[in-house]
């Protein structure tokens, strides 16, 4: 309930809206440390869900839920693998009967790894993209010309030193440059 309460608020803030409080009047730490029965992850999750068709309603953009090294949520879902794939058939349920909040599972496990819930049963229609280092060139680009009006220039062999460092890896090339960016700005 902790972690999709988190979720509720990040879109929120994102869309510049207040977040209604989810379930009982209460936002609960880890799991297992406030005796938070798994019962209430599905509670929590149809709450969840009712706020996000209502909030993405009529909107001209699609909402991408990225959730990154999902592996961890599978963690929580393994201790009571019977209700963990009820959730997973909630979340499968709602991406499959609205489009206009979408599911990215980032990680370096395949669905089909993740048993007890076994995610690729849940999530058949998934599609996966494999994401690689980016040649120098393609590092270079991305760093000097991420858009037609970047409006940032760098010193001489300053992305250069950007390819040297996160070696084409391009969380790490867009996490040098969001920290550029953010000093620049």
């Amino acid at each position: 309930p902790g972690w999709m309460e988190a979720i509720r608020r990040k879109v929120a803030a994102a869309l510049h809206l207040e977040p209604q409080q989810a379930v009982a009047d209460a936002v609960p730490p880890p799991l297992a440390d406030k005796g938070v029965t798994p019962s209430d992850w599905l509670q929590t999750w149809r709450s969840l869900e009712a706020w996000l068709e209502e909030a993405s309603r009529g909107k001209a953009f699609k909402l991408i839920l990225a959730f990154d090294e999902y592996e961890a949520l599978h963690n929580y879902l393994h201790d009571d693998p019977a209700m963990g794939a009820r959730l997973l058939a909630a979340m499968r349920s709602f991406s499959q009967r609205q489009n206009q909040v979408v599911f990215l599972f980032t990680g370096a496990k395949y669905f089909h790894e993740l048993t007890d819930p076994d995610w690729g049963k849940y999530f058949v229609q998934s599609i996966t993209l494999t994401v690689d280092y980016l040649s120098e060139a393609d590092t270079l680009k991305l760093v000097t010309r991420p858009s037609e009006d970047f409006p940032i220039v760098y010193r001489d062999a300053v992305p250069e030193k950007i390819y040297a460092l996160a070696q084409g890896h391009p969380a790490l090339t867009q996490e040098i440059c969001k920290e550029l960016v953010d000093f620049a700005n």
